[in-house]
């Protein structure tokens, strides 16, 4: 009767699973696997791809739907272009996404642990319309597909508007409109000072309760706002 092997019984781990890692023999290099194990990554990237167009399809109909639905009240030129100068100042000049803010944004969170958003008005305007605010590889390639195609077929009029009616500013502020009323400011008539408050909020949101810290913040971006607009001639 053949020696036991000494290892036997020191793991335990499901059939299917196959050996445990450490008693796996390791490929011989440059082999590329079995024709069947090549087959196998064929299908999956299939799948990969197949599940992408999908959801690529499946969000761009509630794109679709929601830039059909008309904002009900005329934006002022000053809130458009001050929202352009606090979150897409290339706005203008790229097709709906902007690689160098989004090679930046890659950088800053690589190798300096500094997070920071190379997202175009387009691409957000896709995250608050699809709601999908995951943060992966994949999710990040649909979205840019879907930015691009909508700065495409609708322009960049129409975003600055349709992001601004469904963006959200804040605790109960869901939308331009909710926002002005919360704030008292007056849309039809409204100074620069006040179209910065309200975009500041876009990137610090208002709280639902008092908070000195987020008002604090909220109240730097808007100088800042503010200072790039006169200096860039933004307004």
């Amino acid at each position: 009767q053949p020696a036991a092997d000494p290892r036997a019984g020191l793991y335990r781990h499901h059939p299917r699973q196959g050996a445990p890692r450490s008693l796996r023999r390791s490929r011989p290099a440059g082999t590329g696997g079995s024709e069947k194990d090549r087959a196998l990554f064929r299908i999956g990237g299939e799948v990969v791809r197949l599940n992408m167009k999908y959801i690529f399809s499946k969000e761009w109909k509630l794109i679709e739907k929601a830039m059909a639905d008309e904002c009900c009240l005329e934006l002022p030129r000053l809130l458009k272009n001050t929202l352009v100068v606090g979150e897409d100042h290339r706005f203008w000049n790229h097709s709906g996404v902007d690689y160098f803010s989004l090679l930046r944004a890659i950088v800053k969170t690589g190798f300096f642990k500094n997070r920071e958003g190379g997202s175009t008005i387009a691409m957000q305007l896709v995250r608050v319309i699809t709601s999908n605010y995951q943060v992966t590889l994949k999710r990040k390639v649909i979205e840019i597909l879907l930015a691009k195609k909508i700065t495409r077929i609708y322009g960049r009029e129409k975003i600055l508007s349709k992001y601004l009616q469904l963006a959200y500013f804040g605790w109960n502020m869901h939308g331009i409109i909710d926002a002005s009323t919360k704030l008292k400011i007056d849309i039809g008539n409204m100074s620069l000072v006040d179209a910065a408050d309200l975009i500041a909020r876009l990137k610090y949101p208002q709280s639902r309760f008092q908070n000195p810290i987020q008002d604090a913040k909220i109240k730097r971006r808007s100088f800042y706002i503010v200072n790039n607009s006169l200096n860039n001639n933004g307004v």
